[in-house]
């Protein structure tokens, strides 16, 4: 008498194998911590040198589901002729090759009520001495009295934007949203576009020392991920955005660790990235409101990234 083994696969694990198996997977062929500073973009007599560094959710996965669920590309925009610093003295990037021979410098002051939030302050120019082969740093005569300093967010932005407009033809008005404007394409060019005007801080910063050394039981990120997220070749950066409480203070701005972000994820499973996918999946289409303002919102999607992230240190990656 023959016997006949059955196989019985639950309808959950059948929906995971069925989500695991048709989510390709991508080559890693970015990386956020490329020479960024090489893709010098867009120069306009006011915003000279400007560069913009892809990072955000289509920067972030290295799969492909089946359902897509990001609707816009993520820029920040910098200028090489612009640096902030958290110390000090100004500290200068690993890679220097991008570096241009005239070079603003912000220092960085935190804010005690609101950490994650700064302001900024000329602090002087570094400046390239052709002779010696070196940067020599002139400061201002008296940086005690110096005044923090805001930005022409609008005129900033629109410098970069409408010169991408006039490329793709969009003819949509530009949205802010947070420190973002949204730049929306009526045409085929594809995906929205997020622009963030933004200074790069080459080190990482005080207020953050602690998360390159705290205790982590299951082995992530490992030791070469974190040194690459803290290295002078990436570092961090502020942003011109204010806090809810303080929305007519025009000098506050905010630290962002996007390409920090990207690498992170970049580190992860395919599991774990399908798992982040589903997520923000099901959280787009059930629980995130619609057309909500900044002022209103409850939940986003940066929640279930941090939520995700706290997850993958506390939790093995086999669970």
């Amino acid at each position: 008498m023959t016997k006949y083994m059955y196989v019985v696969i639950s309808n959950e694990e059948m929906a995971s194998y069925f989500i695991t198996e048709t989510c390709q997977l991508l080559s890693k062929s970015f990386t956020p911590s490329s020479d960024h500073m090489h893709d010098l973009a867009m120069a306009t007599d006011y915003l000279t040198k400007g560069y913009a560094i892809y990072c955000g959710s289509e920067a972030e996965f290295y799969i492909r589901p089946l359902n897509k669920c990001i609707a816009y590309s993520d820029y920040l925009l910098a200028r090489a002729n612009q640096l902030s610093f958290s110390g000090d003295i100004p500290v200068l990037p690993s890679d220097r090759s991008g570096l241009v021979d005239s070079i603003n410098c912000y220092e960085i002051v935190s804010y005690r009520e609101f950490p994650g939030f700064v302001r900024l302050r000329h602090f002087g120019e570094l400046m390239y001495n052709w002779k010696h082969m070196e940067y020599k740093l002139k400061r201002k005569i008296d940086p005690d009295k110096c005044s923090y300093i805001a930005t022409d967010r609008i005129r900033v932005l629109n410098a970069y934007v409408d010169q991408w407009n006039d490329e793709f033809k969009s003819t949509l008005p530009n949205v802010f949203c947070g420190p973002a404007i949204k730049t929306r394409y009526d045409t085929d060019f594809g995906t929205d576009v997020d622009t963030v005007y933004c200074l790069f801080c080459p080190h990482w910063p005080k207020n953050a020392h602690n998360w390159p050394l705290r205790l982590r039981n299951n082995g992530w990120p490992t030791s070469e991920t974190i040194s690459e997220v803290v290295g002078l070749r990436n570092g961090c950066h502020v942003v011109y955005v204010q806090h809810r409480a303080c929305k007519n203070d025009i000098y506050q701005w905010r630290w962002s660790f996007s390409i920090g972000e990207v690498i992170l994820l970049h580190s992860w499973t395919k599991t774990q990235l399908i798992v982040y996918h589903l997520l923000r999946f099901f959280a787009k289409k059930e629980l995130i409101e619609k057309d909500c303002s900044k002022e209103d919102e409850i939940l986003c999607s940066y929640h279930l990234k941090t939520l995700m992230l706290w997850t993958c240190e506390e939790m093995s990656a086999e669970w």
